[in-house]
């Protein structure tokens, strides 16, 4: 190709650019973008629904709620690293360490890791998920070991 070859095809689109660039900044108008920017946006986005959820489960949500990772289940561990994935997965716990499964002890470290980071996120999570782990709910009452009704006469 030759330089007027060149010029001749390119030199046409290269003053489009300039020209449509020049006339994009003179025609922009700030007022209209502030119009648009405080219309209300409708999203059914899983993640604001989630939100949502949170702040409702937070204002329900005791104050002094205590929760102990020691009396997490590795199900129930397993169940909590999966919830907490999905509500954000900028916060999921692995589930599988160099190939084989996590053991309890470590799921219960990165728990607590998770609760420690976003508390409002992981508390309800585990308190539906693993009510036991929580100081709030009444204590299992012991059972007399005097029961007199099964007791065999002998």
């Amino acid at each position: 190709m030759s330089i007027e070859a060149i010029n001749d095809t390119f030199f046409p689109v290269f003053l489009f650019i300039v020209f449509f660039s020049s006339a994009c900044c003179f025609l922009y108008n700030p007022a209209e973008i502030a119009y648009l920017s405080s219309l209300p946006i409708e999203t059914s986005s899983p993640l604001i629904q989630q939100q949502q959820l949170i702040v409702e489960s937070k204002q329900l949500m005791p104050e002094a709620v205590t929760i102990n990772t020691q009396l997490i289940t590795l199900r129930q561990a397993r169940a909590i690293a999966s919830a907490i994935k999905k509500a954000n997965p900028s916060l999921g716990i692995q589930q599988k360490v160099n190939g084989s499964d996590a053991s309890v002890q470590w799921l219960r470290i990165q728990i607590k890791n998770r609760l420690e980071q976003a508390p409002e996120l992981v508390t309800p999570i585990i308190l539906e998920l693993a009510p036991t782990a929580s100081s709030s709910q009444p204590k299992s009452t012991k059972v007399s070991r005097d029961n007199t009704h099964n007791r065999k006469v002998g």
